[in-house]
């Protein structure tokens, strides 16, 4: 069975990213987003990187979308 990336994932992962500065190859941010939902979305930038990786590739467990993702009190420092 071939793998399928969620495409409202992916991009909201890029989207989160994209909130994202660097500063000597560590992620910074300016000032916190001002939309809740912009303030969770941005916590997808610091999840671990095999986890980033699956989410891109499509093979992330069918239980781990988007939603899910924004009600889970995601760690900050993996």
């Amino acid at each position: 069975m071939p793998f399928r990336p969620d495409p409202y994932l992916v991009n909201e992962l890029r989207r989160a990213h994209a909130m994202l500065a660097r500063d000597r190859g560590r992620p910074t941010f300016a000032k916190a987003p001002a939309a809740q939902h912009d303030r969770k979305l941005l916590r997808l930038a610091l999840l671990a990187p095999d986890i980033q990786h699956a989410i891109l590739v499509g093979r992330q467990p069918p239980s781990l979308h988007l939603e899910r993702l924004r009600h889970m009190d995601l760690p900050l420092d993996w």
